[in-house]
């Protein structure tokens, strides 16, 4: 599976909690912008711009972080997800609160336990 075979839901969580995580952020390390010029590339930049709108807006809630794991359903878009948020977790140096995040999705997903490959 790939991001843009991620629905419209799925996709605004991904962009959502790759913000809460602070990692995409503009003015962040080239490695972060280049990923989002791959990922303009891959669903369009005029719907990346409309979902980091929207998750901007979103993100301001207190339970924003469980708002964006309920709107993935999918086994393979929770493990999709959680992989890239990873990924990007560990382009540098994982910070307490990214684990924290990465841990709740992990419980809420129920990938504990699985043979997820970002699993430790």
């Amino acid at each position: 599976m790939e991001i843009t075979e991620l629905n419209d839901s799925e996709q605004q969580a991904f962009v959502g909690l790759a913000l809460l995580m602070g990692r995409l952020d503009l003015k962040s390390a080239p490695s972060v912008s280049g990923y989002l010029d791959q990922l303009a590339a891959t669903m369009g930049q005029e719907t990346l711009d409309l979902l980091i709108k929207r998750a901007m807006e979103r993100n301001q809630l207190p339970d924003a972080a469980q708002g964006y794991a309920g709107l993935v359903h999918g086994r393979q878009a929770k493990e999709l997800i959680y992989g890239e948020l990873f990924a990007l977790a560990t382009a540098g140096t994982i910070e307490a609160s990214e684990s924290a995040l990465l841990d709740l999705l992990q419980q809420a997903w129920e990938l504990e336990g699985s043979d997820h490959p970002y699993r430790e």
